[in-house]
């Protein structure tokens, strides 16, 4: 049991949703899968038993994975939820008026939501298990990516909130809070930010997009995978931020401006970008993400190497 959290009920089965159940399953807890199509439960089951694997965890360690027919069978006996749905406000709303009506016995369980950008209280609020939900918005896969931001709606009690960060850290999750609500959260926005520049940069014939992926690949992406971008130019001037922004305060007010485009995700750009990505080996996608989970795999047991010797 992790803090007082042993059973953990996993709502909602694509890609995010079973890459939870790996991450609750990894760290001892039991785990009950629910989907509402059956066919996807039964097929979770056997790709979280091939990811487990990949972990190379002992076995004794590792929870129980219980797939179940029901949502009502999913909550019996849960003390951690996290829901999976579909981006689609008005059936997340319908999914935790339903879970409020089965909220185990005690009210001690805990509510998160995997949203990618709905705010909390834009489906949370006037429910009557509403002081114990929150957004735990991960990022994909959270059981090979940690960082997990913690969104509390208006409602959301500081306990709930306590109790759902020194969960996640245990799991080995970096939970981040989000003080206050907006939409798409802080990782989400920052994507935005970086995605939106690619396209335009892409559509507007600067870069190929095999070659902006390597601009983040070899260049940025070294630096910001163990420093953020602030760190990044913090350590960019002998003087700190203060000097750095003294030398580039005027490079990057005239780049803000220059970056306010329309950015229209046309068809025959998504095209154009697809095409590329699946000539340079991105074809079988699922093949590639298994590709990438290796990578991540070694990745942080690099860092995990590293850090040890810092």
């Amino acid at each position: 049991m992790i803090v007082d959290i042993g059973q953990v009920a996993c709502v909602g089965l694509g890609a995010v949703g079973r890459s939870w159940a790996v991450a609750f399953a990894r760290a001892g807890c039991t785990v009950a899968l629910y989907d509402p199509d059956r066919a996807t439960t039964d097929s979770a089951s056997d790709t979280i038993a091939r990811q487990l694997e990949a972990e190379a965890v002992s076995p004794d360690r590792v929870g129980t994975i219980v797939p179940v027919g029901s949502l009502a069978a999913a909550l019996a006996g849960a003390d951690y939820v996290q829901e999976n749905s579909p981006e689609n406000l008005p059936l997340k709303r319908a999914l935790f008026e339903a879970m409020a009506q089965l909220d185990p016995a005690g009210g001690r369980c805990l509510y998160g939501s995997s949203t990618s950008s709905f705010v909390g209280s834009s489906f949370l609020e006037g429910l009557p298990i509403a002081e114990r939900c929150l957004v735990v918005h991960p990022t994909n896969p959270p059981h090979l990516v940690p960082l997990t931001e913690l969104c509390p709606s208006p409602s959301t009690s500081a306990g709930t909130l306590e109790r759902v960060t020194l969960f996640m850290e245990a799991l080995g999750q970096v939970p981040i809070l989000v003080r206050k609500e907006i939409p798409s959260f802080i990782l989400n926005r920052l994507q935005a930010a970086v995605l939106s520049e690619s396209l335009a940069l892409v559509r507007d014939g600067y870069v190929s997009p095999d070659d902006l992926d390597r601009v983040m690949k070899h260049g940025l992406g070294l630096r910001w995978s163990f420093m953020g971008p602030l760190e990044t130019a913090h350590l960019n001037a002998d003087g700190g931020f203060a000097d750095y922004m003294a030398k580039f305060a005027r490079f990057y007010t005239e780049a803000f401006t220059s970056l306010a485009r329309d950015v229209t995700i046309s068809p025959e750009l998504v095209a154009e970008i697809d095409n590329a990505l699946r000539a340079s080996g991105g074809n079988d996608v699922a093949e590639r993400q298994a590709w990438r989970d290796a990578n991540l795999r070694r990745l942080r047991q690099h860092r995990a190497t590293v850090e040890s010797k810092n």
